[in-house]
């Protein structure tokens, strides 16, 4: 496989809005999820009190909007607190990942690469992130070195209709194929690289982003 290194490199430039002080920043956020009386606080009148005066601005927002945001905020919430404070099993998207994941992606607003996006920032070792640009280089990575993914899947997005089991199969061949190309990464050409490393790398690839920042 080609080394990705000069692709992670080129991330930051060519996506500002996606780079490393945005990413961080996002990062250090989601510790909020993290503290022990966040679902406490959720539950509390005052919070409720709050969400019954954002839900008409909701409401205004997904009337126009092609990308509806979640109406039952603390539903939603409470999924993303659960995610952030369990422990990840072995396999990674089974147990306690696996239920918060089938409950988001039934959530408004959330497919698959949204709810992607929010496992990777509650656990960033665990959970890649999959969207139309990572799927976009892992075709051209098992179309260029076929023999190096023998036996795995290029990963798909599925369908906004399809069912909530079907996402999460495709999430699952998202995570096996880019698990190998870090894998790969790390044995064929060096460094200890994790799922940013690669996400930012398969970003650019999959974008065809270096020839403007090479």
């Amino acid at each position: 496989m080609l080394d990705l290194s000069r692709y992670e490199r080129a991330f930051d430039q060519a996506y500002p809005k996606y780079a490393t002080d945005r990413y961080q920043a996002i990062k250090t956020l989601t510790d909020r999820f993290g503290v022990y009386q966040a679902l406490q606080q959720i539950q509390s009148s005052q919070f409720q009190q709050f969400a019954e005066l954002l839900e008409p601005l909701i409401a205004i927002k997904n009337y126009k909007s092609q990308t509806p945001f979640p109406s039952d905020i603390k539903t939603v919430l409470g999924y993303v607190i659960e995610l952030k404070q369990c422990n990840v099993p072995v396999m990674p998207l089974s147990g306690e990942p696996e239920r918060i994941f089938l409950a988001i992606i039934e959530q408004k607003g959330f497919q698959l690469p949204t709810v992607s996006a929010v496992f990777h920032f509650c656990h960033p070792r665990w959970f890649p992130i999959a969207d139309r640009n990572v799927k976009a280089a892992c075709e051209k990575l098992k179309k260029a070195h076929a023999s190096d993914f023998e036996g795995i899947e290029v990963p798909k997005l599925p369908d906004a209709t399809t069912s909530a089991t079907n996402k999460l199969m495709k999430y699952r061949s998202f995570i096996t194929f880019i698990e190998h190309v870090a894998r790969l990464q790390r044995e064929q050409h060096g460094g200890a690289p994790d799922y940013r490393f690669v996400d930012k790398a398969l970003m650019v690839l999959g974008g065809d982003k270096i020839k403007t920042t090479s």
